[in-house]
């Protein structure tokens, strides 16, 4: 595990590190109980895992823009930003159409997998 940490480490700062962590637990946590509710228990994970993913994506999108906009001047860098922001606003976007087209997949899995990345933030 120590070694696994060290390479991720190389990629990601420890911020973003512990965020993907708390999404995992939180993946882990809301699979459980959605398994427990849900009739469609491969639909839940499909669901879960797409937006944990679109959730860990948008972490680590966001430090390396946050990291590249420090590079430019305060107009050039906030060009960067939004530009940033609304490219995940459109991943977010089309993740969620996903969820809504896909009959498989519950909505509101995928939903939850995405706002894993608001409560990690909070853990």
């Amino acid at each position: 595990m120590a070694r696994f940490r060290e390479i991720i480490k190389t990629w990601i700062d420890e911020t973003v590190f512990d965020l993907l962590v708390g999404i995992g637990i939180l993946f882990l946590v809301l699979f459980l109980v959605g398994a427990a509710v849900s009739s469609n228990k491969g639909g839940w994970f499909l669901g879960l895992l797409l937006g944990c993913v679109t959730a860990g994506v948008i972490a680590v999108h966001m430090s390396i823009s946050l990291d590249r906009a420090m590079d430019f001047g305060a107009p050039g860098a906030i060009r960067k930003v939004i530009k940033s922001s609304l490219i995940r606003f459109l991943f977010m976007g089309i993740v969620l159409y996903i969820g809504l087209k896909v009959e498989y997949i519950p909505f509101i899995a995928v939903f939850l997998g995405i706002l894993t990345l608001k409560f990690a933030a909070l853990l």
